[in-house]
C-alpha cells in the first residue's frame, strides 16, 4: 500500500506541474508581488546612481578644462636631466610640482570612477529584477523577447572581464585601482626631499603616475555606456508594464476540461492521502482488504 501511494503522490506531483502551464497562477503564487515590490526599489536605485554619477562626470569634466601634460613622460625627461648632472634643486622643486597635479588628478578622478562603478552596479541589480519580473508574467513574457536584444547589444559593448562584454579594444579599470595609484603616489612622494633622491626616484613616481594615464584613457569611454545601457532596460521595464496589463488569455474550452478533470483527479489524490494518514487500519481492511493485505 506504502508502494501505491508513493506512486500516486509522484502522480499528483506531476499532475500539478501541467495544471501549472494550462491555469494562469496568481500573482501571490508566482511571486509576481514580491519581484514588483523590489523592482521599485532596485528601479530608484538605478535612476538615482545616474544624477550622481552625471553630476561626478561633470565635476571631473571640470577639472579637465585646466591643461593637463602627460606628468609621467615629464618626470622621466626630469630624470634623465638629474642623472645628467642638472640643477638638482630646480629639477626635484619641478618633480614635486608634477607630483602634486597627478595627485590632483587622481583625487579627481576617483570619484568620478566610483560613481560610474556604482552607476553601473546599480544598472546591473536593475537588469536582474527586470527579467525576474518579466518572467513573472508567464506566456505573456513571449511579447518582451525581443525587446531583450536591444539590453544585450548594450552590454556587449563594454569590455571583456564585464558580464557579456566582448569589446577588445577598451579596458575595464575599476575605481579601487585609481585610489590606489593615488595612496602609492602620497607614499612615494617623501622621497623627493631625501638627499639620496635621484633619477630612479622620479622614474618610480612616473611610473605609478602611468595609472592615472591608463584610467583616464579608459574609464570615459567604458562609462559613456552606461546612459545607453539605462535608456534600454527603461525601455524594456515599460514594455513590460504595458504587457503585464495585458489580461490572461481565457483558457480555451478544451483546456477548461483539462484543467478541470486534473483538479478532480489531484482532489482525489489529495483526499487518499488524507485517508491514508488519518483512517484507522479498520477502515482499509473493510474497505478496501487488497491494498490492507499489500
Amino acid at each position: 500500500m506504502t508502494r501505491a501511494w508513493t506512486a500516486a503522490a509522484l502522480l499528483a506531483a506531476l499532475l500539478l506541474v501541467l495544471l501549472g502551464r494550462i491555469i494562469p497562477v496568481p500573482p501571490l503564487v508566482t511571486g509576481e508581488e514580491g519581484v514588483r515590490t523590489h523592482l521599485v526599489s532596485t528601479r530608484l536605485a538605478a535612476i538615482t546612481s545616474r544624477y550622481q554619477f552625471q553630476q561626478a562626470e561633470l565635476d571631473y569634466q571640470h577639472f579637465l578644462t585646466t591643461p593637463l601634460t602627460n606628468l609621467p613622460n615629464e618626470l622621466r625627461q626630469e630624470a634623465d636631466a638629474l642623472d645628467a648632472g642638472g640643477d638638482r634643486p630646480t629639477i626635484l622643486a619641478a618633480a614635486r610640482e608634477r607630483t602634486q597635479r597627478m595627485l590632483a588628478l587622481g583625487n579627481a578622478m576617483y570619484p568620478y570612477a566610483l560613481a560610474g562603478d556604482d552607476f553601473y552596479a546599480k544598472l546591473r541589480a536593475y537588469d536582474d529584477d527586470l527579467m525576474s519580473w518579466s518572467r513573472t508574467l508567464g506566456a505573456r513574457s513571449e511579447q518582451l523577447r525581443r525587446s531583450t536584444w536591444p539590453i544585450l547589444q548594450w552590454l556587449q559593448r563594454y569590455p571583456e572581464g564585464m558580464p557579456e562584454g566582448i569589446n577588445t579594444e577598451l579596458k575595464f579599470v575599476p575605481a579601487s585601482q585609481v585610489t590606489q595609484t593615488v595612496q602609492a603616489l602620497v607614499t612615494l612622494a617623501p622621497a623627493l626631499d631625501a638627499p639620496d633622491a635621484n633619477g630612479a626616484t622620479l622614474r618610480q613616481l612616473a611610473a605609478t603616475g602611468d595609472n592615472l594615464w591608463v584610467a583616464g584613457k579608459y574609464i570615459p569611454p567604458v562609462d559613456s555606456y552606461h546612459d545607453g545601457y539605462f535608456s534600454a532596460l527603461r525601455r524594456y521595464d515599460a514594455q513590460s508594464l504595458e504587457v503585464a496589463a495585458t489580461p490572461e488569455p481565457s483558457l480555451a474550452s478544451q483546456q477548461t476540461i483539462l484543467a478541470w478533470t486534473g483538479g478532480v483527479v489531484l482532489g482525489g489524490l489529495l483526499l487518499g492521502a488524507l485517508l491514508l494518514i488519518f483512517a484507522p487500519s479498520a477502515f482499509w481492511r473493510r474497505f478496501f482488504p487488497v491494498l490492507a493485505a499489500g
